[in-house]
């Protein structure tokens, strides 16, 4: 209740200034802020063969829009829900000091008791928070620190800025980052070639309570380069990104755990690799999609049978602007995982369910397919209607095939 009520009064704060200010973003001093709010509602309807795990997370649930019978769907039951819910409120403030220095901080609000999760926490949830110093250096070096968006994958973390509602089991179960924590280098090389490279805490970030004591002490990397061309508004874009560290430190390890020792001293590796894509064919047409593979090492030897985890996912999104205010979308994105009651992991994203809940309990192997029809309605400027149909069809080792039906609706209100 005491979130809910910080919630209210953050959001009630947010609307008193923008009263004063209602016709301009920016305010003096190179102070700018915008923000946007979300919400909708859904229903879905889970089949009897859901398991006791493989139906706990299904559907709606697993895309965070909490409410929907979360953790409740035990045993071999059909189950039905419908909810009405705020998803979160978000707000960016931005301050420049000179011509080289930023600032950003992204602020997301959200409670369950309203019905929204969307991984912020419940509460206030910080999203991003850095500073970024321009340095010259041939066509401009930008060094950024702090917490930001993990440059890489097809979808984002903000679901107004995506084609469909939900998101794929890429990014629902953490397979990719969503955020990191550490400095990061952005280089142009041209309009056409951009390069990031990043040092960071680790490819889970994790704040506060949630950060976990078994880290390992020396950070992990990553890097994407990117291409673009075509006309502003409509740019195709091409990334190839790779990350890869020592994500877990063994001294937690499944050996010490049975009394036996460590045999790492660096930590258990995890690295990935992943191909991002967005390219318009036509002027109303684009393809868009993305191929990632992960692995994470084993569990330190001597263990007997552990094996490597590994993940092989894809996405496919095909997208036609029928006119200047409406818009559809098919897509279909599919993830398998292997070896899952072996993850060196352990648990350790606590992003996912997949290594925790999923795989241990069902033989290690599990099939994620999801189909999304989706469809936009721009109302305004700064203001869309999106209505999606979802199938989710799953299979684990041990455990029958399971069918998800999902219906939902979304307002995106920008300011």
């Amino acid at each position: 209740m005491k979130k809910l009520v910080i919630a209210i009064v953050a959001v009630a704060a947010l609307a008193l200034a923008f009263s004063v200010h209602a016709e301009e973003k920016y305010v003096g001093g190179g102070f700018e802020a915008s923000g946007h709010i979300m919400t909708g509602f859904g229903f879905q309807y889970v089949g009897a063969n859901s398991g006791a795990y493989a139906g706990s997370e299904a559907g709606l649930a697993r895309d965070g829009w909490a409410g929907f019978n979360k953790g409740q769907f035990l045993g071999n039951t059909k189950s039905k829900d419908f909810g009405f819910l705020v998803d979160n409120v978000e707000l960016n403030l931005m301050k420049t000091f000179g011509e080289n220095i930023k600032t950003r901080v992204d602020l997301l609000v959200g409670d369950q008791n309203l019905g929204a999760w969307d991984h912020v926490n419940n509460g206030i949830n910080l999203w991003q928070a850095y500073v970024t110093a321009n340095i010259p250096v041939g066509n401009g070096l930008e060094l950024l620190a702090g917490r930001f968006d993990a440059p890489m994958g097809y979808e984002s973390a903000h679901r107004y800025q995506n084609n469909t509602i939900t998101r794929s089991s890429i990014f629902n179960f953490g397979i990719r980052p969503w955020t990191l924590t550490g400095l990061k280098l952005y280089y142009a090389f041209s309009d056409a070639i951009d390069w990031h490279i990043y040092a960071v805490n680790n490819l889970e970030d994790q704040m506060g309570g949630n950060w976990r004591v078994d880290n390992s002490a020396l950070p992990s990397f990553g890097t994407r380069v990117g291409y673009t061309w075509g006309e502003e508004g409509k740019q195709s874009t091409v990334g190839l990104s790779a990350a890869f560290g020592p994500e877990q430190k063994c001294k937690s390890c499944v050996a010490e755990a049975v009394g036996q020792s460590p045999t790492s001293k660096i930590g258990r590796m995890s690295f990935l690799g992943d191909l991002d894509f967005n390219i318009w064919a036509t002027d109303a047409f684009a393809i868009g999609g993305e191929g990632i593979f992960r692995q994470d090492d084993k569990a330190s030897a001597p263990i007997d049978g552990l094996k490597a985890q590994k993940y092989f996912g894809g996405i496919l999104d095909l997208h036609y602007v029928f006119s200047d205010v409406w818009d559809g979308t098919l897509k279909y994105s599919i993830l398998y995982q292997t070896n899952g009651s072996n993850t060196s992991l352990g648990g350790l994203d606590s992003n996912t369910f997949l290594a925790t809940i999923y795989a241990p309990q069902q033989g290690g192997k599990a099939y994620f397919n999801e189909i999304s029809l989706a469809g936009g309605y721009q109302i305004t400027d700064g203001a869309k209607f999106n209505a999606e149909y979802r199938l989710d069809w799953s299979k684990y080792n041990g455990a029958p095939k399971n069918l998800s039906h999902s219906v939902l609706g979304m307002f995106a209100y920008s300011f």
